[in-house]
């Protein structure tokens, strides 16, 4: 079974989805979401592996890093490199597989099982079921389809089908990586693989998608012109304190990078809109 019938696979399962929650989801637009989720693991593997930055989850945020390490990569070196990276994973049979580091001390990062929980990762998030509505348990349900998705091969190692399911139970963002429950099943250690598909689909939907999807959403507002002018002045900036959500250095960067885009449209909708933000304080009224 190659990576690209898996995501063959995966595809079909989303666009057959009903979608009754989360306007303006579409199954053509969570596939998107996969497809990105999966090229920015791939991308902050590829970093993490060239510079040796191995990620520390007992390491608070604003950790030192040294001025070395620091230093941002081209960012479009590493994201041409985690495409054709993709790309060639896609001919290959699914199956273990290390990244290649000429960086001493670089941490083995099997991008084969990070690719392959990439697609999969959020197959069964809008599968409608009574007993929890669709939402509530996506990723150990998502997990259970890569079980029996990998299953079907019949000659894949055991050790790589209980990585792929595992990343996919606890790839969730608000998964406490360190949990009993991680460490029993990784036995113990937080894999590098976790931090990186957990750091991945945080930064999905930052940055200019943001400002799209938040606008996409408020669309259905009855009255959405002015919700929405006033509402993303006065709450976008939020997205500016959550770098404490990532576990690994790149991703802290590009969390920088993606919610400075946001900060320089909210300051400038902020000027452009100064008389009707101040509407209550010029009336003498509280809302």
């Amino acid at each position: 079974m190659l990576l690209r019938d898996v995501a063959r696979v995966v595809r079909s399962h989303l666009l057959d989805a009903p979608y009754e929650f989360e306007f303006p989801r579409t199954g053509r637009a969570r596939w998107g979401h996969t497809l990105r989720v999966t090229t920015w693991a791939l991308r902050l593997a590829v970093e993490v592996g060239e510079r040796g930055e191995a990620p520390d989850p007992a390491l608070p945020p604003d950790h030192a890093w040294p001025p070395d390490l620091a230093l941002p990569p081209d960012p479009r070196a590493s994201l041409d490199r985690a495409h054709k990276l993709l790309a060639d994973l896609m001919d290959q049979p699914i199956g273990p597989l290390d990244l290649p580091s000429s960086c001493h001390g670089a941490p083995a990062i099997d991008v084969g099982a990070l690719a392959t929980a990439g697609i999969i990762h959020d197959v069964a998030k809008y599968d409608i079921r009574p007993e929890d509505a669709g939402l509530v348990r996506h990723a150990p349900r998502s997990a259970d389809f890569a079980r029996e998705l990998l299953g079907r091969a019949g000659d894949l190692p055991r050790a790589f089908v209980d990585t792929v399911e595992a990343l996919v139970r606890f790839h969730s963002v608000d998964t406490d990586a360190q949990s009993d429950e991680v460490l029993r099943t990784f036995g113990g250690r937080v894999p590098v693989e976790l931090l990186l598909i957990k750091d991945a689909d945080g930064l999905d939907e930052l940055g200019a998608q943001f400002i799209i999807l938040d606008a996409m959403h408020l669309g259905a507002e009855p009255d959405p012109y002015p919700a929405y002018l006033v509402r993303s002045a006065k709450y976008l900036p939020r997205l500016f304190s959550q770098d404490d959500r990532f576990q690994t250095e790149p991703a802290r960067r590009y969390y920088r990078r993606l919610t400075g885009v946001v900060r320089t449209f909210v300051d400038s909708l902020k000027e452009e809109l100064a008389g009707q933000l101040w509407e209550d304080e010029l009336l003498g009224e509280s809302r």
